[in-house]
């Protein structure tokens, strides 16, 4: 079985340390925004976002033809 490296370097912890601060930051938001807006307006808007970010970089990207 091959030995994995499990030694992060300074750009891996800076990216997680991103990735953290990123996906707390969303918390607060929603908090204000559910408590400005309806839930179920906040929930649709979030899954709009989400369909919008999966599928905009397939729109963008050039046709590859296999």
């Amino acid at each position: 079985m091959p030995t994995v490296n499990v030694i992060m370097n300074r750009r891996e912890w800076a990216l997680l340390l991103l990735l953290a601060l990123l996906w707390s930051g969303s918390f607060p938001f929603a908090k204000i925004a559910i408590g400005e807006l309806p839930p179920l307006t906040v929930v649709l808007a979030r899954v709009g976002f989400a369909v919008l970010d999966g599928r905009l970089p397939r729109w963008l990207a050039p046709r590859i033809s296999c």
